[in-house]
């Protein structure tokens, strides 16, 4: 998870900083005390020196004060220390450990004690002998005395550090992580109620903040539910009384209207057969009678298959799609004049769909192809309807897609997307409309169980 990652990142690098304070804090007191013992080293041997001058009453005498020195103990003077005594005259340099010393710490370390100033200050002190002053004496501890003296601390504290981050880090992984389980799990509730799954419910974790959160998600979760399928019903029942209004409609168009079309026809044939030769007006104006009433009932015969498909309780859903491009050969024709080609593809299994399923297809279908005709630019559609067999998602698919381009508010008059979401969305399926890679694509999904038995 990157909060817990984030979690741990800022405590290792809390933990590497007091770590460095820790260790700079050792190395300066270290090279504080190193500086103290040097400048009792210097007072000592410069004590030494002076004595070793007035014994052999000459302000100089190399010899014997390089003998005065070297002859006092190691714990005395102290190793990794370099001793330079300078004369008017002569002068020598006495080393004591240094060499010891330099395995003891890596060869960078005293480098960076050197580049951060905690190596050590030489200390020089003025010499007096039976004459005056004789000389100078130079005392300095090498970089490595100072590595020797801090180095272990060090390494100490980098490791104590280091295995304290560690174990601090895996233990933060694991109670942080059981911590935040109740998120994921709310994180994974609230994406199924964002893909439409009212059903899901968050567990009780035991912590009270998070119960919390779970009773209102579970309360909240229950009301969407609840108010969905309220929803759906009264789609359902909006659009059976809608169909039910258009059958009726139907039914007077064909008996009233059909009728009295074909009434017209017999008689505007009838004055036209009963006329002499040389009534050739009337003649005339009956045969315009009749044709005006031909195209009336071409129109009236549109308006019944746009109302209630005949053929779709009689032959079914796939002879009602074919019924829509019937006469068209296969073409769709747009209002420019332009033709759209139509490749209907149906798997003859979804005849065992209810007559719910199989009206709501329908019109999706039928709201589609008119708004292509009204309002499109394609020139190719593509429609295919089958049977999905997945346990967890039997039910029907329905595809469209074409080549036209446009946005997905294209669906114009009618129903439109909303209502053909409403449909779908009352059958307890899913509706979704997307760009495709030259076109628009709908998808639309059913369960097999909806709208009762077929």
């Amino acid at each position: 998870m990157p909060f817990v990652s984030s979690l741990i990142l800022r405590f290792a690098v809390a933990a590497a900083v007091c770590a460095l304070l820790a260790a700079t804090a050792i190395v300066t007191e270290a090279a504080r005390s190193v500086s103290l013992e040097t400048r009792a080293a210097a007072s000592l041997a410069g004590r030494q020196i002076e004595a070793a001058l007035l014994r052999s009453g000459s302000g100089y005498g190399s010899e014997a004060t390089f003998a005065a020195v070297e002859a006092l103990p190691s714990d005395a003077l102290g190793t990794g220390r370099c001793f330079t005594y300078r004369s008017a005259e002569d002068g020598w340099t006495l080393c004591r450990g240094s060499d010891a010393t330099e395995a003891v710490a890596p060869t960078w370390y005293p480098r960076l004690l050197q580049i951060v100033g905690m190596s050590g200050t030489p200390v020089e002190i003025a010499v007096n002998g039976p004459r005056g002053r004789a000389g100078q004496l130079s005392v300095r501890t090498e970089p490595t005395a100072v590595a020797v003296r801090t180095w272990s601390e060090v390494r100490i504290i980098a490791g104590v550090a280091g295995t304290a981050a560690l174990a601090t880090s895996v233990l933060l992984i694991g109670l942080v992580g059981h911590a935040l389980l109740p998120t994921r799990r709310t994180l994974a509730g609230l994406r199924r109620l964002e893909a439409g799954d009212y059903a899901a419910r968050l567990p009780q974790s035991g912590v009270r903040e998070f119960d919390t959160i779970a009773d209102a998600f579970n309360g909240l979760a229950e009301r969407l539910e609840q108010i969905t399928a309220e929803r759906a019903a009264l789609t359902r029942r909006l659009i059976a009384v809608q169909e039910e209004e258009r059958r009726t409609l139907a039914r007077e168009l064909h008996d009233e209207f059909g009728q009295s079309l074909t009434a017209i026809q017999s008689l505007a044939a009838a004055v036209e057969l009963g006329a002499e030769p040389h009534q050739t007006a009337s003649i005339e104006d009956a045969r315009l009678i009749g044709r005006v009433a031909a195209r009336l009932s071409e129109i009236v015969r549109g308006s019944l298959e746009r109302l209630r498909p005949s053929e779709l309780d009689t032959y079914g859903l796939a002879a009602s799609l074919r019924g829509l491009l019937l006469g068209r050969d296969g073409v769709l024709t747009r209002r420019d004049g332009k033709r759209v080609e139509v490749d209907l593809s149906i798997d003859e299994t979804v005849e065992e769909a209810s007559p719910e399923i199989a009206l709501s297809f329908f019109r999706v279908v039928q709201e589609c192809l008119t708004n292509t005709a009204r309002h499109g630019q394609s020139k190719h559609i593509r429609i295919q309807l089958l049977r999905e067999t997945a346990q967890q998602q039997a039910g029907y698919a329905l595809l469209i897609e074409d080549d036209g381009g446009g946005s997905d508010d294209r669906a114009g008059s009618g129903l439109g997307l909303s209502g053909m979401r409403e449909r779908i969305m009352a059958l307890g399926g899913r509706f979704s409309v997307e760009r495709s890679a030259h076109g628009m694509r709908l998808s639309a999904s059913v369960p097999s169980g909806a709208g009762g038995p077929a």
